[in-house]
């Protein structure tokens, strides 16, 4: 396994599934570090994505060519826009997904996706060099370190310049 990337995302929850896949589709050699990788974007009890507080997010995430709204429109049991009795400024996308099969179907997506490694493992620090044109040198496992990368993202990593075609309900 290759131990220089340019980013490692630390967490395969929906938020590290859809920064190690921008990266990644940007051309960044990626390692996604997660504790399970069958619990890769995987669903919590209430299945839903968007609403009123989240659906820009899901906006945002499309446009920078993120895979939240293909995988929720792919998967919607329902989808529904709340709201339609205000105006139009707080309308707002929700849709209630199959569990299981977002699940799986995200993680085709990651599995499948050039530039990404998902390494299925603990990450226990970010190690850091006191360099400042190179302040992240890696992430420390238990088994082995990986480094030099150009950015460890804890939570997501912020990704410019992806345009996408997609247009669903999201």
């Amino acid at each position: 396994m290759n131990t220089q990337y340019d980013v490692i995302v630390v967490g395969g929850g929906h938020a590290g599934s859809e920064a190690a896949l921008i990266a990644a589709r940007m051309g960044c050699a990626t390692l996604l570090v997660t504790a399970r990788r069958d619990a890769l974007a995987r669903m919590p009890c209430n299945p839903s994505i968007g609403g009123l507080a989240k659906s820009h997010l899901v906006y945002e995430l499309d446009a920078l060519g993120g895979e939240m709204g293909r995988n929720a429109d792919a998967t919607a049991l329902q989808a529904k826009t709340l709201n339609l009795s205000r105006g139009p400024a707080v309308h707002a996308t929700r849709a209630q997904c199959a569990k299981k099969e977002y699940t799986l179907r995200m993680q085709r997506v990651v599995a499948s996706t050039p530039n990404l490694t998902v390494l299925e493992d603990a990450a226990l620090e970010i190690l850091t060099d006191p360099s400042p044109s190179h302040p992240t040198a890696g992430v420390e496992n238990p088994d082995t370190g990986y480094g030099n990368p150009d950015t460890v993202s804890q939570l997501h990593a912020i990704c410019r310049g992806i345009r996408t075609e997609h247009h669903g309900s999201f």
